[in-house]
């Protein structure tokens, strides 16, 4: 089931990730408050 949900975000441009905090980097404000940016290439 779990292959199944992680093509089904794949199918629709998503970048799944095991990890709850998958997409914590360093925000625009310098502030764990800011906005961060999540890109992929």
């Amino acid at each position: 089931m779990a292959v199944a949900e992680v093509k089904g975000y794949m199918d629709h441009g998503i970048s799944p990730m095991a990890k709850h905090y998958g997409p914590h980097g360093n925000p625009l404000g310098g502030l764990n408050l800011a906005s961060v940016d999540v890109w992929h290439s």
